[in-house]
């Protein structure tokens, strides 16, 4: 009886969790700061994309002019001035 319970008892028990390398470490740093670089560049680009469309489509306007000094110094003036 004694032999089953602790049979029983030894198959539920986790075996000790290994530490992460070094190398193991330095790959999920590098996994991190990939996605991180990655997020930013996509935020950029659809807010350059959203901008374009927004002022091209929706504005009658010529896309590219999104680029220029003056149509956000204007849209300065319209928010603040």
């Amino acid at each position: 009886m004694a032999q089953e319970i602790q049979s029983r008892t030894q198959k539920h028990t986790k075996p000790p969790k290994k530490e992460a390398s070094s190398s193991t470490k330095s790959k999920n740093k590098s996994r991190k700061g990939s996605f991180f670089l990655l997020s930013i560049a996509l935020i950029i680009i659809a807010g350059i994309g959203g901008s374009m469309i927004g002022y091209g489509v929706i504005g009658d306007q010529n896309p590219s002019d999104v680029f220029k000094l003056e149509t956000w110094t204007h849209l300065y003036a319209l928010i603040f001035g």
